[in-house]
């Protein structure tokens, strides 16, 4: 078995990652944390990048053992259409660290970028007190061998996450899961809400893939929800 990470945690601020909007969403009524910079409304200049969430990312990408190697930090688009973007781009920095290490597993590069909205495809609602939040993104090389390493592994990153005081606990973390076994197509599990469901996702996901094989059926390349 191989499998990488990419894992989403929130900064510690005060406020959001281009706009003053407060990052207490939990709390909030819905809607009510939003302006029209962090809804990206035509005509809405984004202020200058939140400082303190860039400190964040930086420290915590010096205590996961990363390179930094960037000189200036500066933000890209990554497009996809979702109700919950509704600039349909989502903000992210270039690498701010590479090549860190935690636990024996390493760490391919980490980000700064925005969260966005919350959506219930079921209500066909979107809460947009989230979107803007700053976030790390922590994206590992496929070097974890099994759901056991996955589980350890996350429970390492979220101490040091904690202990640096840059970044929110467990509950704010989504994982995106990628595994493959015996050289085969690799299937990707999106937005894993807790180390407890990354675990028992890539069970699920390890004995279906070898079902498959026994029975001579090819793994499909695809992304799961």
């Amino acid at each position: 078995m191989m499998c990488g990470l990419e894992i989403h945690v929130q900064l510690e601020t005060e406020s959001k990652l281009f706009c003053d909007c407060p990052t207490n969403y939990q709390d909030a009524p819905i809607n009510s944390n939003i302006c029209p910079i962090c809804l990206n409304q035509p005509g809405a200049k984004p202020h200058p990048t939140n400082e303190k969430a860039l400190e964040n990312a930086l420290m915590i990408a010096l205590m996961l053992n990363c390179e930094i190697d960037q000189d200036v930090i500066y933000f890209m688009r990554k497009h996809y259409d979702y109700p919950d973007l509704p600039s349909g781009y989502q903000r992210t920095s270039v690498p701010i660290g590479i090549n860190g290490e935690l636990n024996g597993i390493r760490i391919r590069e980490i980000h700064a970028e925005e969260d966005p909205g919350q959506f219930k495809p079921d209500r066909g609602t979107v809460n947009f007190n989230r979107s803007g939040i700053p976030l790390v993104e922590i994206v590992t090389e496929p070097d974890i061998k099994s759901p056991e390493e996955a589980r350890n592994f996350l429970k390492e990153l979220i101490r040091v996450l904690q202990y640096s005081g840059g970044a929110r606990g467990e509950g704010t973390m989504r994982a995106d899961v990628n595994i493959s076994i015996n050289g085969g197509n690799r299937v990707e599990m999106k937005n894993v809400n807790s180390i407890k469901g990354a675990y028992k996702a890539l069970k699920f996901e390890l004995v279906r893939q070898k079902n498959l094989m026994k029975r001579g059926v090819e793994v499909k390349q695809e992304t799961r929800a």
